[in-house]
């Protein structure tokens, strides 16, 4: 499963790096395979990734230094997640351009859909985006 972060609003509640991103941004990949729920921190290779620009990009630690946070879900996410450290990180990006979540709230809803998991319902993306900028404020 991948995770995102909205920076803006996770920098209102952490203090953050001086130039946060106005995009949305990688929190974690977190496997989905045979192992229990709420598998953390598995045998796996060292991390030992030298950064490159995509990850710095998509990827970024708001709190401080990429590596460290890149370390950190590697040793915690990616060792459960049955892929060598390059194709972990290679496929957190792949799902990361693949699902823009702003290009996915533009969509419009069916019945049932998101908008059942907001209370009161919503009745379209505008509504949504609306939400989201009332949230992050």
């Amino acid at each position: 499963m991948l995770a995102e972060t909205w920076p803006k609003s996770f920098c209102k509640q952490n203090k953050c790096i001086a130039n946060v991103p106005s995009e949305f941004t990688i929190h974690g990949l977190w496997p989905k395979n045979n192992t229990p729920p709420d598998t953390y921190y598995c045998k796996g290779e060292l991390f030992l990734l030298n950064p490159f620009q995509k990850l710095n990009t998509v990827w970024p630690n708001l709190k401080g230094i990429n590596k460290e946070l890149w370390r950190y879900e590697w040793k915690k996410h990616g060792t459960c997640s049955e892929m060598v450290l390059v194709d972990y990180f290679n496929h957190a990006i792949v799902l990361y351009e693949k699902n823009n979540i702003k290009d996915i709230l533009k969509m419009p809803l069916t019945p049932g859909g998101a908008a059942a998991l907001i209370p009161g319902g919503i009745a379209n993306s505008a509504d949504i985006e609306m939400h989201i900028k009332i949230l992050t404020r």
